[in-house]
């Protein structure tokens, strides 16, 4: 792990609440992450940009999209990936075109937003209507360092509906290969598309993020980068399953800041989101 030997005046995590909730509502994890965690990863910032956009920090290029880093001290961008590289590399992300590009502003903070796409433990119940070609049953996990792979089954039925009937246009769909990387970008790479979702903090509320979900075509058509748009919830769409996973999201915030709250529970399938508590901690630390 990068370290950065700059003095800090922030709270480190050993000196944060133990309360699970607060690191979704505290202004103390805030201030934490933005100066112990955010100035020192690599973050994708864009599908290929200009170094010249930014003002000092260090960018690279991999698999078409740029990413930057504001440690001076931080390794290269491709031992930071480490194995997960090659994985991610095999798509050719960099030949496909930008089709979309949307933001939307979500009444939560970044951790919930990436813990909802970090697992395939709510689909049965969220997306019932997609468990005719997704088997939620199957899905592996795998961790490489700070990061992972989530596969999920697709072009076939849920194990929870036994001889379902796969709708002819989805039969052969390919399986979604879901890379997260540490410690909010999650790339959902298929054959012939990518959906990227990328939960960015707000600087100073705990209680509000911003959810950018860009998707990737591949095609033989003339290339052409597609127009950034910013949505507001609730007026527009990103589609039905995305939809409905932030208005839980924004559900699920509204609960940590209740006082009835506990620690959560997480199953087998949400290993993903304990494994980012543990390296948020270590970060943090």
């Amino acid at each position: 792990m990068a370290t950065n030997d700059t003095p800090c005046e922030t709270a480190s995590v050993t000196s944060l609440s133990a309360n699970i909730a607060d690191r979704y509502t505290s202004p103390a994890w805030l201030e934490a992450e933005n100066a112990r965690l955010w100035p020192r990863v690599w973050r994708m910032v864009a599908p290929a940009v200009d170094q010249r956009t930014f003002d000092a920090p260090r960018v690279e290029t991999f698999a078409g999209l740029s990413w930057i880093n504001s440690d001076p001290h931080a390794g290269s961008l491709r031992a930071w990936l480490g194995p997960v590289a090659p994985l991610i590399e095999a798509y050719d992300l960099g030949a496909m075109t930008l089709e979309s590009d949307m933001s939307m502003v979500l009444a939560c903070n970044w951790k919930a937003s990436v813990d909802a796409h970090n697992e395939g433990y709510h689909v049965h119940t969220l997306h019932p209507e997609i468990l005719s070609f997704v088997d939620d049953t199957a899905v592996e996990l795998a961790l490489f360092g700070p990061h992972g792979r989530m596969i999920v089954p697709m072009g076939r039925p849920s194990g929870r509906r036994p001889g379902a009937t796969v709708p002819a246009d989805l039969r052969v769909q390919s399986d979604n290969h879901m890379f997260y990387i540490f410690p909010n970008l999650q790339l959902n790479c298929y054959a012939d598309h990518a959906m990227i979702f990328r939960h960015q903090p707000h600087p100073t509320d705990p209680g509000i993020c911003r959810f950018d979900q860009q998707i990737l075509r591949r095609g033989d058509g003339p290339r052409r980068a597609s127009a950034h748009r910013t949505l507001t919830r609730h007026r527009h769409s990103l589609g039905p399953v995305t939809d409905a996973d932030l208005d839980v999201v924004e559900q699920l915030q509204l609960g940590m800041m209740g006082r009835g709250f506990d620690d959560p529970v997480w199953s087998q399938q949400e290993a993903f989101i304990a494994h980012m508590h543990a390296n948020l901690e270590a970060w943090l630390s």
